[in-house]
């Protein structure tokens, strides 16, 4: 794992209608889900951490299998 002190969190992805278009932590919301593979094309990004603690195992491994391909760890 990539030190906190060398990571740059370039965005959020989220399905919650209210957080679209807005920041976390003065970092952007670029979209929903399922427009992960989409927006990453355009972005440098080496390391995608999913992080959604009540998500139930099949939906874990759609994202999980809609992310292969790029660098993904899931906590």
């Amino acid at each position: 794992m990539i030190p906190a002190s060398q990571r740059d969190v370039r965005c959020f992805f989220d399905d919650a209608p209210e957080k679209q278009s807005h920041r976390i932590h003065n970092i952007p919301v670029k979209g929903w889900i399922d427009e992960i593979p989409e927006k990453l094309r355009t972005m440098k990004i080496n390391l995608i951490i999913v992080s959604i603690p009540s998500l139930d195992e099949k939906w874990r491994q759609e994202i999980l299998q809609m992310l292969a391909g790029w660098i993904a760890r899931s906590f």
